[in-house]
């Protein structure tokens, strides 16, 4: 058995992404998401993150539901999928078709430790499985929940990785896992 540990991208925290969005050029591939003009379109994709939050908690507020506090900010997912996004079109402008990218339950692959896992997305092309990808915030008791991140990134990864091993997703060639996380700071 081979073990290959998920690479995980720790993005920066939100104070950076404002000065990283104001100091990057806006120049005629704004509309089209590169690795050149990366720094405005994380910034739009931490920014649709608040917004979403800041959506659910007020919708927790006003309903029956008693989840409060921060945790009612996140009950309602979706947060994340200004990341999902972004990287949906990353992969699109570099020649995957939309096609072939999958979210959420679309996403659903086997594994070898458990039965299956809904990732957020994955890439199947030509019935080949290439990658798959979590989404990951972290907001508060960050010293508290790192470990629980890491554990994540590296448990899903290696149930991914060993089901490779064992066959599971022949005859597509060792698919990449990822984990994308976002650290942020309170507004």
């Amino acid at each position: 058995m081979s073990i290959t540990f998920a690479t995980c991208t720790f993005l920066p925290r939100d104070a950076d992404l404002i000065s990283m969005a104001a100091s990057s050029d806006s120049g005629s591939e704004k509309d089209r998401p590169s690795l050149d003009n990366l720094p405005p379109e994380i910034a739009s994709a931490a920014q649709f993150y608040w917004e979403t939050r800041s959506g659910q908690a007020e919708e927790q507020r006003s309903s029956s539901n008693t989840a409060r506090g921060r945790r009612a900010e996140v009950l309602g997912g979706g947060q994340m999928d200004g990341f999902a996004s972004l990287v949906e079109d990353l992969l699109v402008a570099a020649g995957t078709p939309r096609t072939s990218v999958k979210h959420d339950y679309h996403a659903t692959l086997p594994g070898f430790f458990r039965h299956e896992k809904e990732w957020d997305t994955a890439v199947v092309h030509d019935g080949k499985l290439l990658a798959a990808v979590e989404y990951k915030s972290q907001g508060s008791s960050f010293g508290n929940n790192l470990n629980n991140r890491a554990e994540e990134a590296i448990g899903s990864s290696t149930d991914l990785l060993e089901a490779y091993e064992e066959g599971v997703f022949a005859p597509s060639p060792q698919p990449f896992a990822g984990c994308l996380s976002f650290p942020q700071t309170p507004r």
